[in-house]
């Protein structure tokens, strides 16, 4: 079987040495983009586990405040609980660190150095020659300790000054240490990290008297489980949890992020899969002769079927490891743009090395293979059924397309079998019936194709294409004598027009919904706001006296604090939101899903109720007037829903209180935002930047922002770009794909055609007309992918919208249809596949006339 491989095989990938290189790029990129999104996806889940076991060290469960922290008496409570061995108090600040021509965001921790070393394994360099270690240099007010990595980064060593900012306020200090990990694990945040004594991160970040969180350390005889309900009970209305339930609680987070970006880039190795099967069904169908003298020689067709699958194998190992490297050499750009995407949606991260791990490489060739091997299934079927003795005549592959009923009646059945699994619910909070439904609607057009070729063979014979037109009708004659070779090379290129349509119309949808909401909902004309508001994490304070102060600018009509914290609920984070209500129902609004937002709201003030979002409602089973119990610093309290709003947040649902309430159960006065509204009938026009100016003098030095309703508008839209920026760049590989796919079909035609190639040149056509004849093959090639993939497009972008994002983000996106849509793709796809074309074109003028024709 090898020596046939060696002798046989190889001399016909020679032979067809286009399609076959063809079919290895393709193959290479399909494998490199699915290991290159799958790379960045591991190293950034990789990097959020390192970070949360450095964090923790030895810890056992973590007690989290929300954005404003908790008073630092909790301490000596949390130190007092039975079964705490240890409990360790500490601060965590994101400070701005400018590295070059671009700030950093950094992580600085503040611990207590005597008793950190019961949690952590890490060694610290000082100055001087090597003695015995001093606390006592940590201990100054504006001493940091900073990882080794950033130290490198920054060019820094013991001793060097070290600045900083937190918003505005810029920070200067010392460093007194380079931190160095005793393990093997990178250090936390990807090396973006800093330690500082508690006591001076309190100062210094103003926070004096609060903690941010505290690291307990159990008895060995006590359980993970009781200790955990003990500090439940002891804290309510704090975050509880160990380390592991934080590292499920992020993979939870990511996961339909990273399950449709997996599937999207699986996409481009399936359109791949189709270009082994063309060129192994070219190979079978010109080796019936050889094959026919192996079988009468001995070879059994068991043997025949194994050495087409073993070919397949060999272009399966290539192309597979050409790809693997080629995605480990990209997987740096894709892990920086992945990165801007989970960072604008759900936390920082802090990802910047890019490392290979061993599994992904694992699956990588798994999926490699098992396309290779599922793609050479059927030609190596037909191979292995034809008999000893047959096609001594070299026939091609001679067969007049004919109306495909079967086929016709399975594509049906699997379009009817789409639109029922829209209608199953997700499993595990993951919308599989969804890309199932996708499945089955590609498929069900797929088999249609063969259909529609006869149908075009019909229209050829018309007196219209007998008469004029003759290049025309050769030309679709051409493909047409080919039905399910070529069938699948229109099927590819279909597949990729549906993606690009039905993406860029939920891209399209989604960006009008988004513009809608906002124009409704947020309707402050000045928000003065901490750094990162539009950034997802914890928000800086600001004292409420701010909102007094403003209030009393002239043209001011009224200023609403807003207070967000981060929160669990069943485990499940979420976003709690306070607000004055009363001001928000006179100036603004929430886009309720049923009822009148101003009755509702009235409702909810009047019976100290709360809103909840769409994903909470979803996420969580709520309804309207059901009841949503919280756990509060004061013990749980119980709130009526009032009604479910829309909203497009990724971090967990929303609950919605007024100020009062939060005020009662949190007893925190301090905000994070200010919302601004003007008074439209009493300012002149043209004076809101006066009032602009007038704000930003009262805010100055506290580390706040003040920005115009275009401005945050500009911004949600730019991130809402960034966000797709990856799926787009997929979707563009998946058509370069596809196209290798078109020219790798167009040169077996050329092959199967070159001796009615040499009749035409031999009576006269010139070889201008001949390549121009392969391009109108190529634009019959893609009339049909076009029609087809419209279809698909508008019947995908449905179940994009309707299925997959629902039940993957459990928000509402307003389908919006769009001519331009379909209209830019046909002309960007035609244009890319008649310039694809024009190598194999280039490729049927030349050769011998007298050749040709003997060909045969």
């Amino acid at each position: 079987m090898i020596l046939l491989l060696n002798i046989w095989s190889f001399s016909h990938f020679k032979l067809l040495k286009s399609n076959t290189a063809l079919t290895l790029l393709g193959i290479s990129l399909g494998v490199a983009i699915f290991t290159a999104v799958q790379t960045a996806n591991q190293n950034i889940q990789d990097s959020f586990r390192w970070t949360i076991h450095q964090v923790a060290g030895k810890g056992d469960l973590e007690i989290r405040g929300g954005d404003a922290g908790f008073p630092e008496g909790s301490i000596v409570q949390a130190r007092e609980l039975p079964g705490v061995r240890e409990a360790m108090p500490e601060i965590i600040q994101s400070v701005s660190v400018q590295m070059g021509t671009e700030p950093e965001e950094v992580m600085v921790l503040g611990l207590d150095f005597l008793q950190d070393s019961r949690f952590h394994n890490y060694t610290v360099e000082q100055a001087g020659p090597p003695a015995p270690f001093d606390f006592l240099p940590l201990l100054e007010p504006d001493a940091i300790i900073l990882s080794d990595f950033l130290a490198k980064r920054l060019h820094l060593k013991v001793g060097s000054p070290f600045i900083f900012k937190i918003g505005r306020e810029r920070i200067q200090s010392h460093v007194a240490g380079i931190l160095r990990y005793a393990d093997d694990l990178p250090p936390p945040f990807g090396g973006f990290f800093a330690l500082m004594d508690i006591a001076s991160s309190q100062l210094l970040f103003h926070k004096l008297g609060r903690l941010d969180g505290i690291t307990l350390l159990r008895e060995e005889e006590v359980s993970a489980g009781d200790l955990e309900a003990e500090v439940q009970r002891a804290f309510p209305g704090l975050l509880v949890q160990s380390p592991d339930q934080k590292n499920r609680m992020i993979d939870s987070m990511l996961g339909s992020f990273n399950l449709n970006l997996k599937a999207l880039s699986g996409i481009s190795v399936l359109v791949g899969m189709f270009l082994i099967y063309n060129t192994l069904s070219i190979l079978v169908v010109r080796r019936k002769i050889e094959i026919g003298i192996l079988r009468s020689i001995g070879l059994s067709g068991k043997e025949v079927f194994f050495l087409i699958l073993l070919e397949a194998l060999l272009l399966g190992v290539v192309g597979t490891t050409l790809g693997i490297a080629l995605g480990f050499l990209i997987s740096g750009a894709v892990l920086k743009a992945i990165s801007l995407t989970i960072t604008s949606l759900y936390l920082k991260v802090f990802a910047r090395e890019v490392y290979l791990p061993f599994s992904v490489g694992l699956e990588s060739y798994a999926v490699g293979l098992g396309v290779s091997l599922l793609a050479a299934s059927f030609p190596a079927w037909e191979a292995s059924k034809i008999l000893p003795g047959d096609n001594l005549v070299r026939q091609g592959e001679r067969v007049r397309p004919g109306f495909k009923k079967r086929l016709l009646g399975a594509g049906g059945i699997c379009l009817i079998v789409s639109i029922g699994l829209v209608y199953l619910p997700p499993v595990f909070r993951e919308p599989l019936f969804g890309y199932l439904s996708a499945l089955f609607l590609l498929l069900g057009l797929s088999l249609m194709i063969p259909s529609l070729i006869f149908i075009l063979n019909s229209v050829l014979d018309l007196p219209l294409f007998q008469n004029r037109m003759v290049f025309l009708k050769v030309a679709g004659g051409g493909f047409s004598r080919q039905p399910a070779r070529n069938a699948i090379g229109i099927a590819t290129l279909m597949m990729s027009v549906a993606l690009l349509i039905s993406v860029t119309l939920m891209i399209h949808s989604f960006r009008k919904t988004l513009n809608d909401w906002f124009s409704q909902t947020i309707k402050a004309d000045f928000v003065v706001e901490p750094a990162g508001w539009l950034s997802p994490g914890p928000l800086s304070q600001a004292s409420p006296k701010l909102g007094e102060k403003i209030h009393k600018i002239k043209g001011v009509a009224a200023v609403d604090l807003y207070r967000e914290d981060h929160l669990l609920y069943r485990n499940e984070p979420y976003l709690l939101n306070s607000r004055n209500l009363s001001i928000h129902r006179e100036y603004s609004r929430y886009l309720l899903t049923a009822g009148e937002p101003e009755e509702i709201l009235q409702k909810v003030i009047s019976e100290n109720g709360v809103l909840i979002s769409e994903r909470f409602s979803f996420q969580h089973h709520l309804r309207p007037g059901d009841l949503l119990t919280l756990d509060t610093p004061s013990g749980p309290a119980s709130f009526r829903v009032g009604g479910v709003f829309y909203d497009y947040t990724t971090q967990g649902g929303k609950v919605v209180m007024d100020r009062f309430l939060y005020l009662k159960y949190w007893k925190d006065p301090a905000v994070n935002i200010l919302a601004v509204y003007l008074g439209k009938n009493k300012i002149p026009e043209g004076a809101e930047e006066e009032v602009r100016k007038k704000i930003s003098l009262l805010i100055r030095g506290k580390g706040l922002f003040v920005i115009s309703n275009r401005e945050i508008k500009f911004k949600v839209m730019e991130i809402f770009d960034q966000t797709f920026s990856v799926t787009r760049a997929l979707e563009w590989i998946t058509i370069l794909i596809s196209l290798l796919g078109v020219i790798n079909m167009l040169l077996a035609n050329l092959l199967d055609q070159k001796r009615e190639i040499g009749i035409l040149r031999s009576l006269g056509a010139t070889r201008h007309q001949i390549g121009t004849l392969t391009l109108y093959e190529a634009g019959w090639v893609t009339l049909i992918a076009n029609l087809m993939g419209a279809a698909g497009g508008l019947g995908l972008s449905l179940i994009l919208i309707y299925v997959i994002n629902k039940q993957s983000f459990l928000w509402s996106i307003q389908f919006d249809f769009s001519g331009m849509v379909f209209l830019r793709t046909f002309l960007l796809v035609t244009s890319a596949a008649l310039l694809a074309g024009y190598f194999p074109a280039k490729e049927a003028t030349r050769g011998n006339i007298a050749e040709s024709v003997h060909y045969e």
